[in-house]
């Protein structure tokens, strides 16, 4: 791709999202419409790339387009235009060219067709059919859809692409901290006033993300010793600390202990000796160390602290739960219902803030089941299945750490209800596939 092309690219979405933006904010009128305009040279360029590039700009948008905070990206969303692009071209080769290879199913796709006929039936039990029917619309085009372009990609793509994800973290933890230590607050969510935002969003979100990728990145560092990876490594353990979540910090100990275990003795005393010398490095900041400190020493003794409406959120959960217990009542539904239950004020305007628990309430026993096979499958193809000579031991153990992190911070807050997390999800399960050889150009051959 030439310079010039790319000036070209960038020069059509500032138009296309501009011209969007001044008909959003003028008025109403027909601003889909000149939007879809001005987006079809897009939509016709990106329709010819390579799957691998289509893949590389969905992580660009996850890391630098702030679609959890502007209102024109609900209806205008980049990510979902991606998605759907790549619906077409792989409906296109399936059904009219009829290539080979393209509609190989696997374990992982009989599962997750499961869960979404799952996820439809607790639809009809919605109070909102149309935010659980925009949950499911996502989970395809933003999450499953990733997975059918990690099976086209071959083993040097999938390290360009895990390369590409590795570095858009450390760039956005770079901006994070610049907002940070900077400017005093963030550009986009100032409103989360002495903690890390970013463009990602709720601190929380942050947390989550940059405590699974920096797995990834050490494990980069590892494989080419380049400074850049280990600087990396730096700034996104740092970016963790500063979005003072301490279930992401939780997480990662764990996903680190983990990821020791995982490893061949040899790499584990160079992964430990690595990590070492990150966390020294990240906790020479006298402001760092402080920030932590007074985190740590935070009072949740007191009756709504986020410990305790956590704990309190359990048992309003569960007596949810047993209303619909099978299939619950639709995805993207369960906060709607905790308005409803019998709680205080302040329990009833706040979100479960466990992943798990919205799973509960939204799918039911048998959707949770379904997603717990799905997960369990990923697990023991990751860990046991021969993997490919492509793929050294470090890369492997660090995208099972990654996923396992993933895991351990969803149940501290509510992921599944940001528009983001269908894309995240499926990458760590994608990648982990990947790399055990289970899809890729050469298991579909």
């Amino acid at each position: 791709m030439t310079p010039k092309r790319i000036f070209h690219f960038i020069i059509v979405i500032v138009i296309a999202y501009v011209a969007a933006l001044c008909l959003i904010i003028s008025g109403r009128a027909f601003p889909m419409l000149f939007a879809g305009l001005f987006a079809l040279p897009v939509v016709f360029y990106l329709a010819r790339k390579p799957y691998s590039f289509i893949l590389k700009a969905m992580i660009a948008v996850f890391f630098f387009v702030p679609v959890n905070a502007l209102n024109i990206l609900k209806a205008i969303n980049p990510m979902t235009i991606l998605g759907c692009i790549v619906a077409l071209k792989l409906a296109k080769k399936i059904f009219v060219e009829k290539k080979a290879g393209y509609s190989r199913r696997t374990i992982i796709d009989s599962l997750y067709f499961l869960f979404l006929l799952c996820a439809l039936v607790s639809t009809f039990s919605a109070k909102s059919v149309l935010g659980s029917l925009n949950w499911i619309f996502y989970s395809v085009v933003t999450g499953y859809i990733v997975y059918k372009i990690m099976s086209l990609l071959d083993a040097q793509e999938v390290h360009r692409v895990l390369r590409f994800f590795v570095l858009c973290a450390a760039i956005e933890a770079v901006y994070g901290m610049f907002e940070f230590f900077i400017l005093g607050k963030g550009i986009v969510f100032g409103y989360y006033i002495g903690r890390l935002t970013s463009l990602l969003g709720h601190p929380l979100v942050n947390g989550l993300v940059f405590a699974s990728s920096l797995p990834l990145c050490l494990a980069l560092y590892f494989e080419t010793r380049q400074k850049k990876f280990l600087f990396g490594s730096i700034v996104i353990l740092s970016a963790v600390i500063l979005t003072l979540s301490r279930g992401s910090w939780l997480a990662l100990a764990c996903g680190l202990i983990f990821m020791m275990l995982l490893s061949p003795m040899k790499i584990r005393l160079k992964f430990l000796g690595l990590a070492i010398m990150v966390m020294v490095f990240s906790f020479m900041t006298p402001k760092i160390n402080q920030l932590i400190l007074n985190r740590i020493e935070t009072n949740e003794e007191s009756q709504y602290s986020s410990f305790n409406i956590r704990l309190k959120s359990i048992p309003i959960a569960f007596e949810i739960a047993k209303q619909k217990p099978f299939f619950g009542v639709g995805p993207f539904n369960a906060s709607r219902h905790k308005e409803e239950a019998r709680a205080t004020l302040t329990i009833r305007h706040t979100s479960f803030e466990n992943t798990y628990l919205g799973f509960l309430i939204d799918l039911g026993l048998v959707g949770v089941a379904v997603l717990a096979l799905l997960v369990i499958a990923v697990f023991m193809i990751a860990l046991f299945r021969t993997p490919p000579a492509e793929f050294q031991s470090a890369h492997r153990v660090a995208a099972v750490t990654a996923f396992f992190i993933f895991l351990i911070n969803i149940a501290t807050f509510n992921f599944d209800s940001y528009r983001t997390f269908h894309f995240i999800a499926w990458f760590y399960i994608s990648l982990n596939l990947a790399m055990a050889g289970y899809i890729g150009k050469k298991a579909s051959q």
